[in-house]
């Protein structure tokens, strides 16, 4: 059985936007470029996802948030981000690319986001192309039967 999955998103990371509203209608929509991100990731997960993953057990997410060093910094400061000495502290924060890639694996890697229960993400600078790895761990749900064979020791 399979309890780690692991994947990589092409291109720059982004954020999750805030839903924003129309004056022709009264609910929130998701912005365009948010939601084809979204199906983005969603589909590189799709891809990775093997028969016996179980989407209601609980998870722990790592992201690596990859982004494009600026050709307009010195060679020194390009070089110093190459090699992982300057994190990426601009936007998008970190809270919002979770959002994205967490709100993105429902239904695909977990019921839902809150089957969650630790995040981390690290937002780095590559020579590379951008982009955003994702790494899951699936920790069984405890049962009673498993809770009584632990305690039987066994």
């Amino acid at each position: 059985m399979t309890n780690v999955l692991h994947f990589i998103v092409p291109g720059n990371p982004q954020g999750k936007a805030t839903a924003r509203s129309s004056p022709y209608s009264i609910r929130p929509y998701t912005p365009d470029k948010t939601r084809d991100y979204m199906n983005l990731i969603k589909m590189f997960a799709q891809r990775a996802v093997t028969r016996d993953w179980n989407l209601t057990d609980v998870f722990v997410v790592q992201i690596n948030a990859y982004f494009e060093i600026p050709k307009s910094w010195p060679k020194w400061r390009q070089q110093a981000a190459a090699e992982g000495l300057i994190p990426h502290t601009s936007k998008p924060d970190g809270d919002n690319i979770t959002k994205a890639v967490c709100d993105a694996l429902n239904g695909v890697v977990w019921t839902d986001d809150s089957r969650v229960y630790h995040k981390e993400i690290v937002k780095l600078y590559t020579d590379k192309e951008p982009c955003v790895e994702v790494t899951v761990w699936r920790k069984p749900t405890l049962t009673r039967e498993v809770w009584l064979r632990i305690k039987k020791g066994g």
